[in-house]
């Protein structure tokens, strides 16, 4: 039998992510929520608090129980997740703190990122080190530990893999438990279907979107039939939710006093992703695959209602897949790094304008316009620089 050894890739990984978390660590004291102190450490995290503010420090089960009035606004699988960690926490300690709530997460964010890396390794790509490039990102150190994007992120890689492997099937089934998590790995099946008519292979792309409905369909049936008010609450929430922080309306409005509607901002990122597509579509001899599959996810992100921190770690290993050059992949994660020290000293000002440090409402516009033009300037590279043999790395 062969024995299995971890590539030395993953284990960088790991290393990264671990200091990372190290660093995180620093909001304990202030159960990671937002307070000045864990905005001027640049340590805050969604988890802790949502320990408490969804009903897992309670016992609650997320979907088919409301916290005083409240239900989960994440997807499906994302909310089982919460739920394993807090029936594992709640095994260990009483609900007095969050902190073993917060380390279950981020130890099944370091299972899960650690495999993507590893998957990313083994991706047929114009890249031969796009693992040891996101391996090595901040996305890793900064925003592993914010949210519950691991997961995703590696059905989408594991997505694209199992594609290029033939494995339409199994691509299928990633990609819909990805939308069971986060919704941004469906994207992908607009690459794999212009990779289907590029390859004019129709039966590889009718099993691939027939498995990842049906994945996604058996992951939210027993929800959407037997908890429909707390299943509907992600997706009420992402429709109603008004332009927020980081999002190109934002800013657009901070620095140029330009406004624009919640309906209107939903409707133009629907708009973005369809002219997207059809340009793919229209262009799809000129460009590969994996670059396919950056520039749809990198597209939704930059005409979404908001850019939250963690949407960094959506980008990078998709970017590293791509025929980007090291120095623009570098400088663009010095940018989403600049972004993310600015929108935690915003809410540091906002939550109190007279503490040293703060960014102010202009700057933190600019801090937005910025990334926005870093990741728009990355997918024209993208494009830009095909590899040599694009037949050989599209599927």
């Amino acid at each position: 039998m062969t024995k299995f050894r971890m590539p030395l890739v993953v284990l960088i990984g790991i290393a990264v992510s671990l200091a990372g978390l190290l660093f995180k660590n620093t909001c304990a004291s202030s159960t990671w929520g937002g307070t000045s102190f864990t905005y001027q450490n640049l340590c805050y995290s969604d988890i802790g608090p949502l320990y408490y503010l969804r009903g897992f420090a309670d016992g609650l089960f997320p979907y088919f129980n409301s916290f005083e009035g409240q239900f989960l606004e994440y997807p499906v699988l994302t909310g089982l997740t919460m739920w394993v960690a807090s029936v594992i926490a709640n095994a260990f300690s009483n609900s007095d703190s969050a902190a073993p709530f917060v380390y279950a997460n981020w130890i099944f964010n370091l299972v899960f990122i650690s495999a993507a890396i590893w998957v990313m390794s083994n991706i047929k790509t114009a890249n031969r080190n796009a693992a040891w490039w996101f391996a090595l990102s901040p996305a890793l150190f900064l925003t592993l530990g914010i949210n519950w994007d691991a997961l995703a992120v590696l059905c989408a890689v594991a997505a694209v893999y199992l594609w290029q492997k033939e494995k339409p099937l199994a691509s299928g089934i990633a990609i819909g438990l990805g939308a069971a998590a986060k919704l941004f790995p469906a994207l992908i099946l607009v690459p794999i279907a212009i990779d289907v008519i590029r390859k004019r292979n129709v039966r590889s792309g009718l099993i691939t979107l027939v498995a990842a409905a049906t994945t996604w369909l058996l992951v939210n049936a027993p929800f959407m039939v037997f908890a429909h008010e707390g299943w509907l609450e992600f997706y009420r929430f992402s429709s109603t939710r008004g332009i927020d922080f980081g999002s190109l309306w934002l800013g657009m409005n901070y620095v140029f006093s330009f406004e624009v509607s919640t309906q209107t901002a939903n409707l133009l990122g629907l708009i973005a992703v369809a002219i997207c597509s059809l340009l793919l579509l229209t262009f799809h001899k000129r460009v590969d695959f994996v670059s396919s599959v950056f520039i749809i996810v990198a597209v939704f992100t930059l005409f979404n209602k908001v850019y939250s921190p963690q949407f960094w770690i959506w980008l990078a290993p998709l970017a590293a897949l791509t025929a980007i050059r090291l120095k623009h992949f570098v400088v663009w994660n010095m940018v989403q790094t600049l972004y993310f020290y600015c929108i935690w000293r915003y809410l540091l000002f906002l939550t109190d304008p007279t503490l040293d440090g703060g960014v102010n409402t202009r700057e933190y516009g600019l801090a937005i316009l910025l990334n926005w033009i870093a990741t728009a300037t990355l997918i024209a590279l993208a494009v830009r620089r095909q590899p040599t043999h694009q037949s050989s790395l599209a599927g």
